[in-house]
Parts: C-alpha cells; sequence; structure tokens
C-alpha cells in the first residue's frame, strides 16, 4: 500500500513537473483581448481586424517584444470568432530539392525564410505563389500569408514577393515580422502598414510575473521579481518576453540558485556536453534536473539553436575518444534532433531528448 501511494506521488509530481515545462505556452495571449501591453498597438490591430480586407503589415520590435504573439492573436481576430484559437500544424515540402518546413492553419501560412537558404526566392516565387492562389487551402475570403525574419531574405526573394503582393491584392494578406525594418526594401515597405512593436516595461514584466506566480502558486518576493527582470533584459534596458518565461521554468527548480547565473554561452554548452560524458556511466534524478536546469540557461541566450547543435557535434566528432562508428550514430542522433527542432518551436524537448539520448548511446 506504501509503495503504491509511493507511486501515486511520484506520477503527481512528474505530472506536475510536464505541466510546468511550458510556461511560454500556457499563458502567452492567444487573442487581442489578452494582450496586456503595447495597448495602443493593440487598438490598431483591433481595427485592422475588423477592415475586411486591411493592408499587408510589417510588425516590428526588438527581440522577445511580442510580435508574433501579436501577429497569432490577429490572425485569430481575422477569424470573426474571437473564443477559438487556430491549431497549426508543420508540413514538410521541397521544391526544386530544397526541403524545408512551414507552418499551416486553416486561416493562415507561415514561413521562416532564413531556413531557405539560397532558394528563398525560387520558394518564394513557386510554393508561396501556388498556395497563395488557391482557395483549397484557406476557410475564409481573405488569405493570410506570415513570413517571420522578412528583414533576411535575398534581395531576388524581394523581387518575387513584390510580385506576388501585386499579383494576389485581391485576396492576400502579407504579415512581415522584423526586428529592424532597416532591411526591409522601399517598395515593400510602400505596400505596408507598418506598426512598432515596443518592448514591455519593467512594471509589464513584473505584472507578467505576478499573474503567473499566482496561477502556478509560486511564492516569490521582490527582490526574486526584480532578479527574473534584470536576467531577462535585452541589451541592459528592454524586457526580453522569451528571457522571461524561461526564468520562470527554472524558478520551478531552485529560485535561488538559478537566477544569478552570468555565464559565457560556451561554457554553458560545454557543461552540458560533461553531462553529456560523464551521465553515460550513471543518471540519477538529480543529473535530470541539472541538465534541465542548463538546456534552460542556454534557452535564456537567446542563441541561435543551430549553434548548439553544431557546437554540441563538433566537440564529440573532433574527440579522439570514440571512434568513427560511435561518431557517425552521433551524427545521427545530432541532426534527427536538430531536424524535429526545425518541425517545431519546443526547443528545451528536442535539446533534452537528443541529451538523453547521446546519454543512453554512450553508456
Amino acid at each position: 500500500m506504501e509503495k503504491t501511494k509511493d507511486n501515486i506521488k511520484a506520477k503527481a509530481k512528474l505530472q506536475k513537473e510536464s505541466n510546468i515545462c511550458f510556461l511560454k505556452s500556457r499563458y502567452s495571449p492567444r487573442t487581442l483581448s489578452d494582450l496586456t501591453f503595447n495597448l495602443d498597438l493593440t487598438k490598431k490591430l483591433k481595427m485592422i481586424s475588423e477592415e475586411k480586407m486591411p493592408s499587408h503589415l510589417i510588425i516590428y520590435g526588438p527581440p522577445g517584444s511580442g510580435k508574433k504573439t501579436r501577429a497569432y492573436a490577429l490572425i485569430n481576430a481575422f477569424k470573426q470568432n474571437d473564443n477559438k484559437v487556430f491549431h497549426k500544424k508543420f508540413i514538410e515540402e521541397t521544391v526544386e530539392k530544397t526541403v524545408f518546413v512551414y507552418g499551416q492553419s486553416i486561416y493562415h501560412i507561415e514561413l521562416t525564410p532564413t531556413s531557405f537558404g539560397s532558394d528563398d526566392k525560387n520558394i518564394l516565387a513557386n510554393f508561396v505563389n501556388e498556395k497563395v492562389s488557391s482557395d483549397r487551402y484557406f476557410t475564409q475570403d481573405t488569405h493570410i500569408i506570415l513570413i517571420h525574419s522578412a528583414n533576411k531574405i535575398s534581395n531576388m526573394a524581394y523581387q518575387a514577393l513584390r510580385a506576388i503582393m501585386e499579383k494576389t491584392s485581391r485576396y492576400a494578406r502579407f504579415i512581415l515580422l522584423v526586428e529592424n525594418i532597416s532591411g526591409i526594401p522601399a517598395p515593400i515597405r510602400s505596400r505596408c502598414l507598418t506598426l512598432k512593436c515596443k518592448s514591455p516595461s519593467r512594471e509589464n514584466a513584473m505584472d507578467i510575473i505576478m499573474d503567473i506566480g499566482k496561477k502556478e502558486k509560486i511564492k516569490l518576493t521582490k527582490v526574486a521579481i526584480g532578479k527574473i527582470i534584470n536576467n531577462s533584459l535585452y541589451l541592459q534596458s528592454a524586457v526580453n518576453l522569451n528571457k522571461l518565461f524561461y526564468v520562470m521554468q527554472m524558478s520551478y527548480i531552485d529560485f535561488n540558485k538559478y537566477t544569478n547565473f552570468i555565464l559565457p554561452v560556451n561554457d554553458m554548452m560545454d557543461k552540458l556536453i560533461k553531462y553529456i560524458k560523464v551521465s553515460a556511466s550513471k543518471i540519477t534524478q538529480k543529473t535530470i534536473n541539472e541538465i534541465r536546469s542548463i538546456i534552460y540557461e542556454i534557452m535564456l541566450t537567446n542563441i541561435d539553436i543551430n549553434r548548439i547543435y553544431h557546437y554540441i557535434l563538433n566537440d564529440f566528432i573532433n574527440s579522439i575518444i570514440y571512434s568513427d562508428e560511435q561518431k557517425i550514430e552521433i551524427t545521427q542522433i545530432i541532426a534527427n534532433s536538430e531536424y524535429h527542432f526545425k518541425k517545431g518551436n519546443k526547443v528545451p524537448i528536442h535539446l533534452e531528448s537528443m541529451v538523453f539520448e547521446l546519454i543512453n548511446f554512450l553508456n
């Protein structure tokens, strides 16, 4: 009986840990009415959502300011049903031998051209043009195309995008998300309504932290809240909401231990690699928690995820300890993780899965 009770408690603890892994997914606003700061921008978005055929949009602002959240909320509002949230799926597509992944719901299509490489022009000219021009992909009159990091595509791709905008102007609307509009050519900017998304203030961040803390029953002092905000800053002053959510996640593990870290990114990744190699002989719950903590620390830096994969791979490839056969298997594990990451957005899950798969292989 006691053993059964212990098992129930253990399962409950694991369930709680799994539930709190993605605060960002749980507490990011889903609709325009859920947005709590940048209210002037929210008001403009509500007005846009009520237009029968709104302008193309460029939403720009620093990392973690809420650009994507607002774009999704606007897409929800375009459905003329503010009570339901669209569910997107990730689909693999091939255009002229280039394999890429895009997001799609029955209301919109979303793309990240930086993953297209040098073929961004062909993909925009062929794939996007075909998708946008077809009614069978959408359930509403306005076809919405959301493009992330739109300021990082090539000049040829911009020309293709401009042509598509002109050709589909009667029924398609593009939403471009960028950090800085300086990289957007004038012909594209002139066809779009430009909206600035400001970073949340410290007061906004405090409200978000207190709201999540209350709902998750986390006891936070003013000092603790201040530490969370200080570790969530972008360029020393602006609050990065992505970082804020990761810091909040770490507070579940041991807040006092993980709110004073300032480690170089490479040191964090070296620490993670060390855990992979050492833990191959013996892994405990304590080790699992420490590995998860390091992953969250790495996420806080807003580092390019591909760099993490390449850094870990280079370390194993350059090691003289492992055989060529082992290196091939290690490469396959890391490549599979990177592939699955590109099909979704749950970064900690994919990294954690890769780490424990490497540990099991090396055991």
